[in-house]
């Protein structure tokens, strides 16, 4: 028998923040805690899941993910799911001991 596929499902791609000034922005639809091992061991990561507009954003169109840090993670727990949003990397915050500053942000909720 011989099938016809007729959906694909592929891996959204993620993006980080690696700039002051980069935005992302589209459709809030969720986040997703991913454990992740690296060369400091492992630990928890949030991906944060956006849809964009049509022929927009990193994606062309195509759902995406960008790696939230805590502070991040936080803001975004003030959105609700189905918000549109410009989450925007503001600059750094104070480093505490001997750790790196903390990457601060802005998210911008479309009404």
């Amino acid at each position: 028998m011989t099938r016809k596929f007729t959906k694909s499902i592929k891996q959204a791609a993620a993006f980080g923040f690696d700039k002051v000034g980069v935005s992302y922005e589209g459709t809030f639809t969720g986040t997703k805690v991913a454990k992740i091992t690296d060369t400091e061991g492992t630990r928890e990561a949030t991906l944060i899941s956006l849809t964009p507009d049509a022929g927009e954003g990193p994606s062309k169109g195509e759902a995406f993910g960008v790696w939230a840090n805590a502070v991040l993670a936080d803001l975004i727990a003030a959105v609700p799911v189905g918000s549109y949003v410009k989450i925007t990397h503001t600059g750094t915050g104070k480093a505490k001991g001997k750790r790196s500053p903390a990457k601060m942000f802005e998210i911008a909720v479309a009404e």
